[in-house]
C-alpha cells in the first residue's frame, strides 16, 4: 500500500497541471481511480491475514458453522 500512497500525489499532480496533455491527464485519472479503489481491497487483505494469523478467522468460521447446524 505504501507504493500506492506514493503514486497518488504524482498522478494528482499530473491531473492538476494545466500543461499536462489531455491524453496523459485522462490516463492519470484512470490510474488514480484504479489505485484508489485498490486501497479498499488491500485493507481487506490485511484484515484477512491478521484474522488468519491470530486464529480469529477460524473461530469466526467455527462459530458460524455452529449456528447453521
Amino acid at each position: 500500500m505504501h507504493g500506492v500512497r506514493q503514486a497518488q500525489p504524482r498522478y494528482q499532480a499530473l491531473i492538476d497541471d494545466p500543461d499536462t496533455p489531455e491524453d496523459v491527464r485522462e490516463e492519470a485519472k484512470q490510474k488514480l481511480d484504479k489505485i484508489t479503489d485498490s486501497l479498499k481491497y488491500y485493507a481487506f487483505l490485511e484484515l484477512l491475514v491478521d484474522k488468519f494469523q491470530s486464529g480469529e478467522l477460524f473461530d469466526m468460521l467455527l462459530d458460524e458453522e455452529g449456528r447453521t447446524k
